[in-house]
């Protein structure tokens, strides 16, 4: 499964691109500085579970329909009835 910044969240991303990226940090001037606790950075983003939000990942062989099957190894999205019936149709499909 892969993941994406829910939108809030990339717009917090986006805000900092613009006005910190290029800053840098300046703690050794006066700690905390803003680029380092602002919210939309990088590292502040990787430590906020909820930021994120499950993608589906491309499956080779079912495209974005994929929930969850042995050839992409991604988990399961969809309920286990649907996985099931996909798991058979690629077993038809294939055999």
């Amino acid at each position: 499964m892969d993941k994406q910044l829910k939108p809030e969240y990339q717009d917090l991303a986006d805000e900092f691109d613009i006005d910190y990226k290029d800053r840098g940090c300046h703690c050794h001037i006066n700690p905390p500085c803003g680029y380092c606790v602002h919210p939309g950075h990088p590292e502040n983003l990787e430590e906020t579970p909820e930021a994120w939000e499950q993608t589906k990942s491309s499956c080779p062989t079912l495209g974005s329909t994929c929930r969850g099957c042995p050839d992409c190894q991604s988990l399961p999205v969809g309920d286990d009835a649907t996985n099931e019936a996909l798991r058979l149709e690629m077993e038809n499909d294939n055999g």
